[in-house]
């Protein structure tokens, strides 16, 4: 009677332990992806953020060099991208996953005047062709908000790549 207990014990047991290991392990491969809505979040209030007007500042020397600033900013700056209406998460490359690598690839988004993605090339790589793929096919499912007056644009994106708890960054 003892061998019968203990060997159903054991069997028991074992058997939890693969359902937990399958379950931990399909959570584990959606923990990434669930990951980027957070950060697609973070990235569209601080767009918001750098679109609102700062301050003047006090002294002349300061609004010199503000103006300056501002001049060069704006000559090197995109515009701000339009508001993504559906925004599919890229998928993380499993190679890549396994191995722990991330990073934020930054690319270039080309819209029509109706909010539709026409083009995508990456602008500032991740240094991981997988995780630079992986985000311009994810990329080209977007759509965005009509840009204002209709006007077809371009603006660079960055999508970041991390594994480990989602932080507003």
């Amino acid at each position: 009677m003892s061998r019968l207990f203990r060997l159903r014990t054991t069997a028991t047991v074992s058997l939890l332990v693969l359902i937990g290991a399958t379950g931990m392990s399909l959570w584990m491969s959606a923990w990434p992806r669930m990951q980027d809505r957070a950060t697609e979040a973070a990235v569209a209030a601080r767009h918001r953020e750098s679109a609102k007007p700062q301050a003047p500042t006090r002294s002349r020397a300061h609004e010199r060099q503000a103006v300056t600033r501002a001049r060069v900013e704006s000559v090197h700056a995109s515009p701000a991208p339009p508001t993504p209406v559906h925004a599919p998460s890229p998928a993380y490359p499993m190679e890549a996953l396994r191995q722990g690598r991330g990073g934020t690839v930054t690319l270039r988004v080309s819209v029509d005047g109706s909010g539709n993605v026409t083009a995508v090339e990456v602008a500032h790589s991740s240094g991981d062709p997988a995780l630079d793929d992986s985000a311009r096919k994810s990329m080209r499912q977007w759509r965005f908000r009509a840009p204002v007056g209709g006007q077809p644009t371009t603006f660079d994106y960055p999508v970041t790549f991390r594994i480990g708890a989602a932080t507003a960054r």
